[in-house]
């Protein structure tokens, strides 16, 4: 799997996952959501109004495409990827954990939560983020496939900042973003793996 390069993507990645973790053994839930939020000014709000696309199906198209383009065999794996990670999301969240709160919903009555002006918050369906789940798949795909030591360090922290701008923009809890991280890593590695002898000739 070319473990000597992708191993910079994993360290870092795994870095993030025990501050995660450690967030989440520290903090009560919904607690740095609220750390988060007194943060909230103008320029963090367009920053990350704008860096959340980077978990979006539309940027997810608009690789794939790239990719069927130039490295067919990569394309056809990274759109088998996106279906599956986009199949456990939507599953989760429609048929386990459907009634799980976000932020808006959670605090109502109890918080006032900064929310930034044009950007749509919804009440339910909290867990895992999605956007989190895409972008951490995307990032460990192109990381595997690329294998360069520079992008694999850009691909992590670019999936870090998509994490916390759903955090930030009060779309989800920490506890999403971490478990959405972790089942886009999976997903793509498992699958890469599983298909890397047929892409080594691509």
């Amino acid at each position: 799997m070319h473990t000597h390069t992708f191993r910079y993507f994993f360290i870092l990645y795994l870095l993030f996952l025990i501050l995660g973790v450690a967030f989440l053994t520290i903090y009560e839930h919904g607690e740095v959501v609220l750390l988060m939020n007194e943060y909230h000014n103008r320029s963090l709000d367009l920053f990350f109004q704008i860096w959340t696309y980077g978990g979006d199906e539309i940027v997810y198209g608009i690789i794939a495409i790239t990719l069927l383009i130039f490295r067919k065999k990569f394309g056809y794996l990274f759109l088998l990827v996106g279906a599956v990670e986009g199949i456990i999301s939507w599953s989760m969240k429609q048929f386990f954990f459907a009634s799980v709160p976000r932020p808006r919903k959670y605090f109502e009555g109890k918080e006032v939560l900064n929310f930034v002006d044009g950007v749509k918050v919804q009440e339910y369906n909290s867990f895992p983020s999605g956007h989190t789940m895409t972008a951490f798949a995307m990032a460990a795909f192109l990381a595997l496939m690329i294998r360069k030591k520079e992008w694999s360090v850009a691909l992590v922290l670019a999936a870090v900042l998509v994490g916390i701008s759903r955090i930030y923009l009060n779309h989800h809890f920490l506890i999403d973003v971490t478990v959405g991280s972790v089942i886009g890593v999976m997903v793509s590695v498992i699958l890469y793996k599983v298909f890397e002898k047929h892409l080594i000739h691509s």
